[in-house]
């Protein structure tokens, strides 16, 4: 380990990961357009529409509250859990035993 490597701190500790300007969430769209891409053999095209894309989720993300696409994820059943129970996310109304 050398002792002397200069290192990028986070501003802040809560801060997202983000690779160049964009943070990793924001990477989704990108990519998903990229495996598009690489399919259908029109590069240009769906990185343009991959820029966009990501322009679209960044202003949507900053009109609602932080975790919003997780908890719309569970509502919808889209999101596994590893625990032992869990209530399922179509029950809409759970009542006392």
């Amino acid at each position: 380990m050398n002792w002397n490597q200069e290192h990028e701190l986070p501003l802040h500790l809560d801060d997202p990961q983000t690779l160049l300007f964009w943070s990793a969430d924001e990477l989704i769209p990108l990519a998903l357009f990229l495996i598009a891409a690489i399919i259908t053999e029109e590069l240009i095209i769906c990185m343009a529409a991959g820029v966009l894309a990501v322009y679209w989720y960044r202003r949507f993300k900053q009109t609602q509250p932080e975790g919003f696409l997780l908890h719309f994820a569970y509502w919808y059943g889209f999101v596994p859990s590893k625990a032992r129970s869990v209530i399922s996310p179509y029950i809409r109304q759970v009542l006392p035993l």
